[in-house]
């Protein structure tokens, strides 16, 4: 009988063909992630995870939300959420509610601050309907009531609900440790069941994890202290989160309407005043390949919509004026355009095929 340890060995050769194809089309970037200015740093790719981090109130779990609504609307894809940190699960459906639609799914909450738009009870029962196409909730307070609640347990738990494109667990805290083994020796097992559960799954994994600690250089804002964005190092678990992630992404939250000193977008060498609402992500680390790349992103949060948006191209409307479809369609379209830029082909020469959600790529 054949060891099984020999299928772990490849030659050069029986890869010719796959090599051969990504020399002729170069590396495929991932999926789109319903921003432009994000889609820079990051895109999607099933099969792997996505680790966020941020300090308290940055917004990374409202980052995240947002990004389910727009995979969901955009890509037709599926997600499983545990979201421990957002209330109940029906707390969590109505923020869900909101997001989509740019409306108050709280009636009292659109009596009391006016700029809130209350949603009409059709168009509630319809994106309840859509919403139960598209997601499946994990109850947090039955999840952690349970004797154990570990990564294992979360794991299979994804086996016995089915197939989707994406799962959240948020925050990553709120799982059962091993108390036998060392701290960073936990993690580093939990981690690699991550990587093996979404290659597995075919899933983008999403876990979000906290900030162990934050540097600042003394200056206050609303008599605390402007902490300056986390490095990878600072990331609850330390190191071995940026030895053992894929892709590392930081949201961080300027002080709003502060002149600050740090910012990484071109034309603040001179110092910048932070923009309602704004809050920066950053790719810490950048895998696997045609994932993104390290830099910056810089989103909005608009409190009487719940949604997080981008400011346009001219930054004149403070929001995209073109819908979802005509936003993935100029996406890739948009890469057709580097392709054939880069390996010198005209327009109608060029024999475009569909992927798999029937976009032009």
């Amino acid at each position: 009988m054949k060891n099984p340890l020999h299928t772990l060995l490849i030659k050069p050769e029986e890869l010719r063909e796959k090599a051969s194809e990504i020399r002729r089309t170069g590396t495929r970037r991932g999926d789109y992630s319903g921003f432009e200015s994000l889609d820079k740093i990051y895109t999607a790719k099933k099969g792997y995870p996505l680790f966020i981090a941020g300090a308290p109130h940055s917004g990374k779990s409202q980052v995240v939300k947002q990004l389910a609504i727009n995979w969901a609307t955009e890509l037709n894809w599926t997600g499983i959420l545990y979201m421990g940190e957002e209330g109940s699960a029906v707390d969590l459906l109505l923020d869900l509610i909101e997001i989509k639609t740019g409306k108050s799914a709280r009636l009292n909450d659109a009596d009391v601050d006016t700029s809130k738009e209350a949603i009409s009870s059709d168009e509630f029962e319809r994106t309840i309907y859509w919403l139960n196409e598209h997601f499946t909730i994990i109850d947090p307070e039955r999840a952690v009531d349970m004797a154990s609640w570990t990564y294992d347990t979360f794991s299979e738990l994804l086996k016995e609900a089915g197939e989707f494109d994406f799962s959240v667990l948020d925050p990553f805290n709120d799982l059962d440790r091993d108390m036998e083994l060392r701290d960073d020796l936990w993690l580093t097992k939990v981690l690699k069941d991550v990587r093996v559960s979404a290659r597995r799954g075919n899933r983008v994994d999403i876990i979000v994890n906290h900030i162990a600690k934050t540097h600042h250089d003394g200056k206050t804002h609303n008599n605390l202290p402007v902490s300056k964005p986390a490095r990878p190092n600072e990331w609850a678990g330390g190191q071995t989160w940026f030895r053992r992630a894929f892709t590392m992404l930081l949201v961080y939250r300027p002080p709003e309407g502060e002149l600050i000193d740090f910012c990484p977008f071109e034309g603040s060498e001179e110092g910048y005043k932070v923009g309602p609402g704004e809050m920066w992500i950053q790719n810490q680390k950048a895998k696997p390949k045609g994932s993104g790349q390290l830099g910056w992103a810089r989103l909005y949060y608009d409190t009487s919509k719940n949604q997080v948006y981008e400011l346009d191209e001219t930054g004149a409307n403070g929001r995209w004026t073109i819908g979802p479809e005509q936003k993935v369609q100029r996406y890739y379209s948009g890469q057709l355009k580097i392709y054939r830029d880069k390996h010198g082909l005209p327009e109608d020469n060029f024999d475009s095929s569909e992927d798999e959600n029937g976009m032009l790529f």
